[in-house]
């Protein structure tokens, strides 16, 4: 676990993938128990897999080891069944197991009883082997085994980091060249004024979609750090008191908090970016909005404030994406119970007609679900700009209150998404009303767009 735990801090260092080989096998040796560790790496023009990092007692030992993948029956051993078959490859006995060789006589002379071999993948394709030593016979049994598994599956996740960083600094090079040719074009008065906007919603577009290919990027390192907080508190690590489980809460419940952010900036970037995916399946609204009252419950609770709902009947069936309208209404219950401080907080849900958006169309059965709130309100000069991303209603609102103000943004762009709308009625100091309209039926547009998407 130490290990792990090290070498989850090498990759979140983000290392060249040279150095991230070099740290991995010192790692492993000298926190993991381990008598050597070495990674080799496949050299696509030679076809063969060649040393690329080593460490331990007998460095020289894998210097001049080439494993020939164009022979299956010769030089191959385990390190290549490894890499051709994408499975570890586990020897507990080196002296009685032939599937040691080709190299057996070789790491017995220097001590070693036991090797285990684990393939590395970047882009989900096998490109090399991580390679362990052992001096004790039996050494590698289930919990090492799904240890070093675990090492080398998050090794092939900073190799795809590594991929994924490449691209996004291609992506920022172009960006950055199609500024400088707008700004050239500028310059030069361009008489294309059709071209040029259209190449700055090219350039927003890209920048939404950079944003959008972010997602592993930010949340890899946060998803860590929930994970490993969560193994220590479970002690799986060791005990701890009372002050350390209290402090490592606080820092799981930060990193939630900061990914739930994350997810919101994210999930506006592919909104704008037109990567946002609309899924239509059948429902019941119903048993939804139960499940959404029940995840803010604790939420209200804390704060001493009333949670009602009012349902009406007809709400069992509805074909629409539930996450997303769950989503819209944790969004509208969360905000309204963050700004109220006493009183309550109450959902409603009932069946509504709309005329059809076309003359003589005939009308379309909607689901208005209300979200009331005896908060703080809205002052009527702020209701413009309530949807806008990032508003936030004063300074001293945001001093009392934190949040990336995109929820009600996200929330008006996933009804418009869904073929709704959003309104909102306020009165200053005496509470707020969030109506969404849905239709009970996705509409047809929505389910194209969503496909082009």
């Amino acid at each position: 676990y130490e290990a792990l735990s090290s070498i989850n801090q090498v990759i979140v260092a983000r290392y060249g993938r040279h150095e991230l080989f070099e740290q991995v096998c010192r790692i492993l040796v000298e926190s993991g128990a381990l008598s050597q560790s070495w990674i080799a790496w496949h050299d696509p023009g030679l076809n063969r897999l060649l040393p690329a990092a080593a460490f331990g007692r007998a460095d020289d030992f894998v210097h001049d080891f080439e494993i020939r993948l164009d022979d299956l029956d010769h030089m191959v051993g385990q390190n290549g069944r490894t890499f051709i078959e994408g499975q570890p490859h586990i020897c507990n006995d080196m002296a009685a197991d032939p599937e040691a060789n080709p190299w057996r006589r070789g790491a017995m002379e220097q001590g070693f009883c036991a090797s285990a071999v684990f393939p590395l993948r970047e882009g989900g394709k096998v490109l090399g082997t991580l390679n362990v030593y052992a001096d004790t016979t039996g050494f590698f049994q289930s919990k090492e085994i799904t240890l070093l598994n675990r090492v080398a599956d998050d090794v092939s996740h900073a190799l795809d980091g590594m991929v994924e960083e490449r691209n996004r600094r291609k992506a920022e090079a172009a960006l950055r060249e199609l500024n400088r040719r707008l700004e050239r074009k500028v310059a030069d008065r361009t008489r294309d004024l059709e071209a040029s906007t259209l190449q700055a919603m090219a350039a927003d577009r890209l920048k939404s979609a950079f944003l959008a290919t972010m997602s592993h990027e930010l949340r890899t390192p946060l998803n860590s750090i929930i994970g490993f907080t969560g193994i220590v508190l479970q002690g799986l690590a060791g005990p701890l008191n009372d002050e350390q489980k209290k402090q490592l809460g606080m820092v799981r419940g930060s990193a939630r908090h900061l990914l739930a952010l994350i997810n919101d900036v994210l999930d506006l970037s592919k909104i704008e970016a037109g990567e946002f995916l609309v899924d239509a399946e059948s429902f019941n609204l119903r048993e939804a909005l139960e499940q959404v009252v029940e995840t803010v419950t604790p939420m209200a609770n804390e704060k001493g404030l009333s949670l009602s709902t009012e349902l009406e009947p007809g709400l069992e069936r509805m074909e629409s994406d539930k996450r997303r309208v769950q989503q819209i209404v944790i969004n509208l219950l969360s905000n309204a119970i963050k700004f109220t401080d006493r009183g309550e907080v109450r959902l409603e849900a009932k069946c509504v007609e709309k005329a059809g958006a076309t003359e003589g169309a005939k009308t379309e059965a909607f689901v208005r679900l209300s979200v009331t709130d005896t908060g703080v309100g809205i002052r009527e000069e702020d209701l413009k700009g309530l949807f806008r991303p990032f508003n936030q209603l004063d300074t001293g609102l945001t001093r009392q209150h934190d949040g990336t103000g995109l929820g009600l943004a996200i929330c008006e762009r996933l009804a418009a998404l869904l073929g709704g709308s959003i309104a909102v009625e306020s009165e200053w100091g005496k509470g707020s009303r969030f109506s969404v309209d849905l239709p009970i039926l996705l509409p047809e547009e929505s389910r194209k767009e969503n496909h082009g998407a």
